[in-house]
């Protein structure tokens, strides 16, 4: 016997067409029932999400949703910081070598600058390294907000 709050499979799809289509519910309606009409597809979607049991399934979902999908600060950080890396491996200039048919070392060095700094400005202003400072150098008049403050108008 099926529980009482249960929700059928098509409330189930229901749900799960809202992430699909971005949370457009009538679009979500059309793909679950694609024999409605726009108007009564619009309405029916907004009894079905004024339903306890639906909008508490789309909350499980949603949560489902972000744990498996969401990046956290920590992924991100280790990510800028390998790319940094591999940017940053120095890697030897090699040319063909006609007499020997092979790429050989000229001796020379080279390494991904645009890649290592775009990775490094990011994590710099990951920890708020990279803030832009401002100087003022002008004056406040204090006298001005203590009257206000102590119900002086003039």
């Amino acid at each position: 016997m099926a529980k009482k709050n249960a929700l059928n499979e098509n409330q189930k799809s229901f749900c799960k067409a809202l992430y699909k289509h971005k949370w457009n519910q009538t679009r979500a309606y059309l793909e679950v029932y694609p024999d409605c009409t726009l108007k009564a597809a619009e309405a029916a979607s907004s009894r079905l999400l004024s339903l306890v049991k639906v909008r508490a399934y789309v909350k499980k979902l949603g949560e489902k949703f972000e744990k498996e999908n969401i990046v956290t600060r920590e992924e991100i950080v280790a990510d800028l910081k390998e790319v940094r890396d591999r940017c940053m491996q120095r890697e030897s200039v090699k040319e063909y070598d006609h007499d020997t048919k092979e790429m050989v070392d000229t001796g020379e060095w080279q390494f991904k600058e645009n890649g290592a700094l775009k990775s490094i400005e990011l994590l710099g202003k990951c920890i708020a390294i990279f803030t832009d400072k401002i100087e003022h150098d002008g004056e406040i008049n204090i006298n001005i907000i203590k009257r206000i403050v102590d119900g002086k108008d003039s």
